[in-house]
C-alpha cells in the first residue's frame, strides 16, 4: 500500500514539475503582477483628476471614465485570481485600452478650452505618466496572455475512449417459465 502512495506522489509530482506546468505557473504570477500593477495605475490615475482636473468643465466625464477603468482593472485582478479565461481577460483590456483612448481624448478637449485659464503643463504631465503607464500595462498584459494561449495550445496526447460493455443476457432456455423484454437491440429474459 505504501508503494502504491510513494508510487502516485512521484507521478503527480512529476506531472506538476513539467515544462508546461511551469511555464504557466510562471505566466500564472506575470498575470498576477500585470494585474495588480493595472489596479494600482487606475487607481493612480483616478487619483489625478480628483486632483488636477476637479475644476474642469470635463471632470465629471473625466471622473466616470476613469472610475471605470479602475473597476475593469479590479475585475481583472478578481478574474486572474480565480484563474479565468484568458478571453475573459482579453475582453476587459481592449475595455480598457478602449477607455484609456477615451480619457486621453476627453483631457486633450479639456487642456485644449482651458489654454485662456493660464493652468500648467505639470497637470498634464502627471495624467500623461499614468496613461502611457496603463498603456504600457495592457499591452503587456495582452502578450502575456498571447504566451499563454501559445503554451496551452499545444496539442495534448489524445483522450482515448472505451465504451462501456454492453450487459450479457442469459437464455437459460425456459421461455415458458418467465418473462421475455426487448426488441430490435436485445432481448432480457426474466425467469421466474
Amino acid at each position: 500500500m505504501r508503494l502504491i502512495i510513494a508510487t502516485t506522489a512521484v507521478i503527480l509530482l512529476a506531472a506538476l514539475t513539467t515544462p508546461r506546468a511551469r511555464a504557466e505557473h510562471r505566466y500564472d504570477q506575470t498575470l498576477h503582477r500585470l494585474a495588480d500593477a493595472i489596479e494600482h495605475t487606475a487607481d493612480d490615475l483616478r487619483d489625478e483628476v480628483r486632483r488636477h482636473y476637479r475644476h474642469r468643465h470635463d471632470y465629471g466625464r473625466l471622473h466616470y471614465v476613469a472610475s471605470v477603468i479602475e473597476d475593469k482593472a479590479r475585475h481583472i485582478e478578481h478574474v486572474v485570481d480565480h484563474h479565468g479565461s484568458p478571453r475573459h481577460i482579453r475582453d476587459d483590456i481592449a475595455e480598457i485600452d478602449r477607455r484609456t483612448h477615451e480619457f486621453r481624448d476627453i483631457v486633450r478637449r479639456s487642456d485644449h478650452r482651458a489654454r485662456h485659464y493660464g493652468e500648467s503643463r505639470n497637470e498634464r504631465l502627471h495624467v500623461d505618466e499614468e496613461l502611457h503607464q496603463l498603456e504600457v500595462l495592457v499591452h503587456e498584459i495582452g502578450d502575456a496572455l498571447d504566451d499563454i494561449v501559445a503554451v496551452s495550445s499545444h496539442p495534448r496526447p489524445p483522450v482515448r475512449v472505451v465504451p462501456a460493455p454492453r450487459p450479457v443476457v442469459v437464455d437459460r432456455g425456459h421461455p415458458h417459465r418467465g418473462l421475455s423484454i426487448g426488441g430490435r437491440w436485445g432481448r432480457v429474459y426474466f425467469s421466474f
